[in-house]
């Protein structure tokens, strides 16, 4: 594999990184969802039924532990295996989900969505580009990884 783009913790020694973005945490539902205007409080979102996006190995496990960890119970009607099903069953339901803010700005208006702040902090979450250090003189992979840095570096 030449490059790697993610949250990827377990990653150990001889792999670079390099910064790209920083993604947090929010809730997503449709526009006209009852919790879609007004406060959207811990109350609100104990009370919501929820859709959770269960992708094993990655960094968004991060979401169900805090909530775990807080004690904050809430009913889960939907678990998916990623996101690529999620707008589409948001904007056509009243369930909420919890997502990162860069995959709600890409779908919300499209599928007619709400974003709102999570009730819960949750820490910002850092997205960096992983190369092993066999390529990192690599021309090659230098190019792809500055055509990367280039496209997604905020």
């Amino acid at each position: 594999m030449d490059l790697a783009l993610g949250l990827i913790p377990q990653l150990g020694a001889g792999f670079y990184q390099q910064g790209l973005f920083v993604q947090r945490y929010v809730c997503l539902m449709r526009k006209d969802h009852p919790l879609a205007g007004g406060d959207f409080d811990m109350n609100d979102f104990r009370a919501a039924t929820h859709a959770v996006v269960v992708a094993k190995g990655t960094g968004h496990g991060i979401v169900e532990e805090q909530l775990a960890r807080a004690g904050i119970e809430r009913p889960v009607r939907l678990a998916l295996p990623h996101f690529a099903a999620v707008p589409y069953i948001v904007s056509e339901s009243d369930l909420v989900v919890t997502v990162t803010d860069k995959f709600a700005e890409a779908t919300r208006e499209r599928f007619a969505l709400e974003m709102r702040e999570h009730p819960l902090p949750f820490p910002e979450i850092p997205i960096n580009l992983f190369w092993h250090r066999r390529f990192h003189q690599d021309a090659g992979n230098r190019w792809l990884r500055g055509l990367f840095f280039e496209m997604f570096a905020e």
